[in-house]
């Protein structure tokens, strides 16, 4: 078929705008007649056949390829905000329509090829320049995972404010069915951990905003990684979760005492207490009050530091009888306040578990090699347990047959049995073995990290998923190699950080009063939603009143106000959650009960939280 040049040349300018690299590797690709044939339809409108050994795959009927595109993307709800996801390319038609036709109903939209081949044609047949220079357009071409990881993150919000749309394209998916797969796995994977840290959010926002409070005073004492730069340069950690091979071979940690520093998570502390083996240092991070669990019944050594985040279910770090190291989190008004009003801890990322949250602070530490150890991030295909035998949160479970989706998960303390979705992971043997979509997750995690850090990392855990960057090694063997350099409690030396108690007491006093004085602006707010209401009948020109403009005055000035989101921002998600879900522009009514929800949950919240803060200032 005769093709304009034209089309090419100018989606490859656009395209050359947003990502130069990819434009290169596109122009560069010549089509291959043995493999890639453009037919003309009776449309006059070309299909694309793909030849192989087997019969052609033909990417459209021979009949209208725009029009069978056009179909598919006017049956996609017409009533919300969606993020479209197109999986193949094809010869760009799906595109094309889905900008046509619905532009104004999404924020973001992606589309996931995986022969470059196939997006060059596209881009031969069908304008898409337009679609090419927008910013809310995000293209994955090619089978690099760690370019599809990102791209899901850079979607994630936009998903989380409006409805994933998967818009499949079967003959596409039918050459590279594993690869399609492989993509919505991880992006509902992704999708299913933000949906849980926001349900986390909204169901526990004021415990975690009540954990902030009640973990400030405890962290005047504390030191952060800032204060404990590098102590571990050069020197062997081994971080110790809790997984089920931790039973295996937790005797063999016996040894490392007195050579390396121990780092172990939470939720293994009792397996190693049991094994009378004392980690110099324990992670935890869970904000909610099941965590008291992992510490029930172990005996603390005086030496031992709980390493915490702000978010720590409070209780835990206020009874905690040794030292403690503040890694402090970057994400919330209320920690970035701590930064500056308290000390300079220096931020370390939570991570998605308690076990990469060990691991940032390993290489926060600055050790190397850092070893793993319980780090099975997978089940046991021959049944067994999900953690080891002291945590509180170990299941039974049965046999997993290879390739299966599902498996029911055995029952624990205060939970009954759980039907888990199984994906299939490489495992240090070198075979599939199941895991989680979460556990995948963390995986995924560990994996970006160690490429990103110079350390030398070992897995000796001995079992479970493989991690890539890491070495395998067996763990007696590891510790055996390693010569003693002293006493490794002796590494971990605190410098008191000092606190200007009088500049506290003064921000505290002022977070009040901002506190207080902003009881009469919502109270305002809801009276103007409450007098707007009558008139939503006007649709978007309500947009346009007085009284409208008044109740987002109103929510901007509570919203806004960054001595109100020291105190209250966490306890308030819930109610800002209203406002990450979007609305079509003429929804007015969805928006003002979004503004009236906000401005009642204000009210409720603000009375709570007004004594702990008083409290605390007069404490100090």
């Amino acid at each position: 078929m005769n093709l304009d040049p034209k089309i090419f040349q100018k989606n490859l300018d656009a395209l050359k705008k947003q990502k130069s690299t990819l434009a290169t590797k596109i122009e560069s690709i010549d089509i291959d007649p043995r493999r890639y044939r453009l037919v003309e339809t009776q449309s006059g409108r070309p299909n694309l056949e793909i030849l192989s050994s087997n019969a052609p795959v033909s990417l459209y009927s021979q009949y209208d390829p725009l029009r069978e595109s056009a179909r598919q993307i006017d049956a996609l709800p017409a009533d919300c905000i969606f993020t479209p996801v197109l999986l193949g390319a094809g010869l760009g038609y799906r595109l094309r329509c889905l900008y046509d036709k619905r532009r104004d109903h999404f924020f973001d939209c992606a589309l996931v090829e995986r022969d470059p081949a196939m997006f060059h044609l596209a881009m031969q047949v069908t304008p898409l320049h337009d679609i090419l220079a927008d910013a809310r357009f995000h293209l994955q071409i090619g089978e690099s995972w760690d370019d599809w990881n990102a791209t899901v993150h850079a979607l994630t919000p936009g998903i989380m404010s409006s409805q994933l749309q998967v818009i499949p394209h079967p003959p596409s998916q039918s050459l590279a069915p594993h690869f399609y797969q492989q993509a919505v796995n991880l992006l509902e994977a992704r999708i299913q951990m933000a949906q849980a840290e926001f349900d986390l959010m909204i169901s526990k926002g004021a415990l975690i905003q009540q954990n902030l409070w009640g973990n400030l005073l405890p962290s005047i004492n504390a030191v952060g990684v800032n204060h404990l730069s590098d102590c571990l340069k050069g020197k062997p950690v081994v971080v110790v979760a809790a997984g089920p091979s931790l039973d295996h071979n937790v005797h063999h940690l016996a040894q490392a005492q007195s050579k390396c520093v121990i780092i172990c998570v939470d939720t293994a502390l009792r397996t190693l207490r049991a094994n009378k083996i004392s980690p110099h240092i324990v992670v935890s991070n869970d904000p909610t009050e099941l965590n008291v669990r992992h510490f029930e019944g172990a005996e603390f050594d005086a030496n031992t530091v709980l390493a915490y985040d702000p978010e720590l279910y409070a209780p835990i770090t206020r009874s905690w009888p040794g030292r403690r190291l503040l890694m402090n989190l970057e994400k919330t008004a209320f920690t970035r306040w701590m930064e500056r009003a308290v000390a300079s801890f220096g931020y370390v990322p939570k991570g998605v578990s308690v076990g990469n949250a060990a691991f940032f602070l390993a290489r926060a530490l600055g050790a190397d090699p850092i070893i793993f150890v319980g780090l099975d991030l997978a089940f046991d295909p021959n049944g067994g347990r999900t953690h080891t035998q002291g945590s509180a949160l170990h299941r039974e479970h049965q046999p997993i047959k290879e390739g299966a989706s599902r498996a029911e998960l055995g029952p624990r303390a205060e939970s009954g049995a759980m039907q888990e979705t199984i994906v299939w992971v490489d495992g240090v043997d070198g075979r599939p073995v199941p895991t989680s979509q979460i556990m995948s997750i963390y995986l995924r995690q560990f994996a970006e990290e160690i490429a990103r850090s110079s350390a030398r990392v070992i897995d000796a855990t001995e079992g479970g998923a493989l991690i890539a960057g890491t070495q395998l090694r067996p763990l007696k063997e590891t510790l055996d190699e390693i010569a003693p350099q002293g006493d490794p409690a002796a590494w971990i030396a605190f410098t008191q950080p000092k606190c200007d108690v009088a500049r506290l007491q003064h921000d505290l006093s002022e977070i009040a009063s901002a506190l207080e004085s902003a009881r009469q602006i919502a109270e305002e707010g809801q009276k103007l939603c409450e007098t707007i209401t009558p008139h939503l009948s006007q649709g978007a020109e309500i947009r346009k009143s007085q009284e409208w403009k008044q109740i987002e005055d109103a929510f901007s000035a509570l919203h806004q106000n960054e001595a109100i989101k020291v105190a209250v921002e966490q306890a308030m998600f819930g109610a800002l959650y209203q406002f990450i879900r979007k609305e079509r522009f003429d929804q007015v009514d969805l928006r003002l009960e979004k503004y009236r929800q906000y401005f009642e949950a204000f009210l409720q919240t603000a009375p709570r939280f007004l004594p702990l803060i008083q409290e605390t200032e007069t404490y100090l």
